[in-house]
């Protein structure tokens, strides 16, 4: 991404948001001029971050998103990519940094 940056928009919701008050039509606008989404999150207690969930609640609306001309999604590349917290583990004295569980065993 670094190689390419004018192809990619990369920002953090909690640095743009601090007050959580979302710009919902900057966003759907932002969204729009793109043929991608990637949202990039933690899982915290089987869900996204607070801040995640509510942009998605917000942005991802009826009429643009879903219902009657929502289509503002159709025919864009939709990812999700999504990790959990490992703390480590201790085998045998030593702290291993890998997940024991992959992604199905947690839903």
């Amino acid at each position: 991404m670094k190689k390419y940056p004018n192809k990619f928009t990369i920002y953090n919701l909690y640095d743009v948001y601090p007050d959580e008050i979302i710009n919902i039509s900057k966003e759907q606008r932002k969204i729009e001029e793109h043929d991608s989404l990637i949202l990039q999150f933690p899982i915290y207690w089987f869900n996204c971050p607070s801040l995640m969930k509510k942009w998605l609640d917000e942005v991802f609306t009826n009429g643009w998103t879903y219902g009657n001309n929502g289509n503002k999604l159709f025919n864009r590349n939709i990812a999700l990519v999504y990790c959990t917290q490992n703390l480590g583990h201790k085998i045998g004295g030593a702290v291993q940094k890998y997940s024991f569980y992959i992604i199905s065993q947690l839903f």
